[in-house]
């Protein structure tokens, strides 16, 4: 929770939000974040859906890419965030549309991990998992700017930077790595690729669970602060109610 100073700091100049804003972006935060939660959980737990006419299986944590996306209906209808605040709602929906395409290509991958074009897919859907995290938390950052909330947006920004370090850097080496073990010993990618998948420690995945749940908590905060912001406009709207005596 912010303390009671940061709650009441005043908003940047220009970026003052009405309550019915407010309230938008608290409903896209909340259903940005059990979004997020819901695919986090699903995607690690490896659910499936089945379709039973075809018998293909679709992994469940496509229905939280589509939550993501309802929430981000939410926050656009806010109006313009300013700041880079469109250029991030934008990222998060990119991200959040190519995972739920590609969401097919993980179980493809898993049950055949040497066939070139499920391997590309699924690390393309790595990598729009991660840039959503990513985006996520710099649009949370953006909200605490224009809430004033500078020490949550500082907070923000080191979720971010946990995601750059923890998860985009060694996925970029395990890349890296696969592509030059292609070269040398004049195997395919995805083969090598694979290789290094499987030869990661067990005890290393815990890291990456660190930048997830850090980007979960942030966007909860992220929510409670538009809450606040929300009371307070209501608040202001009835003193300024001639109705009311204010």
């Amino acid at each position: 929770m912010e303390n009671t100073a940061e709650q009441s700091a005043p908003a940047r100049p220009g970026t003052e939000l009405l309550a019915h804003q407010a309230l938008f972006l608290s409903r896209g935060m909340l259903w940005l974040f059990w979004g997020l939660f819901l695919g986090l959980t699903l995607f690690f737990g490896q659910a499936s859906i089945h379709v039973f006419a075809s018998g293909i299986r679709i992994p469940a944590h496509v229905v939280g890419s589509g939550l993501v996306l309802w929430g981000l209906r939410h926050l656009r209808r806010a109006g313009p965030l300013g700041g880079a605040g469109a250029f991030l709602l934008r990222g998060c929906a990119l991200s959040a549309f190519f995972l739920a395409y590609l969401s097919p290509f993980v179980n493809w991958w898993m049950d055949a991990p040497d066939v070139p074009w499920f391997a590309g897919n699924f690390i393309g859907f790595l990598g729009m998992a991660m840039m959503l995290l990513l985006f996520v938390n710099l649009l949370c950052a953006e909200l605490g700017g224009m809430l004033g909330a500078f020490g949550f947006r500082l907070e923000a920004h080191l979720s971010a930077l946990s995601v750059v370090i923890l998860l985009l850097t060694p996925f970029a080496v395990v890349l890296g790595f696969s592509l030059a073990a292609a070269v040398n010993f004049g195997s395919t990618f995805s083969q090598e690729f694979y290789e290094m998948v499987i030869r990661v420690p067990y005890q290393c995945y815990f890291l990456f669970i660190g930048p997830c749940a850090l980007a979960l908590m942030v966007a909860w905060k992220a929510r409670e602060l538009c809450e606040l912001a929300f009371k307070a406009g209501s608040a202001a709207a009835k003193t300024r109610d001639p109705a009311t005596g204010g």
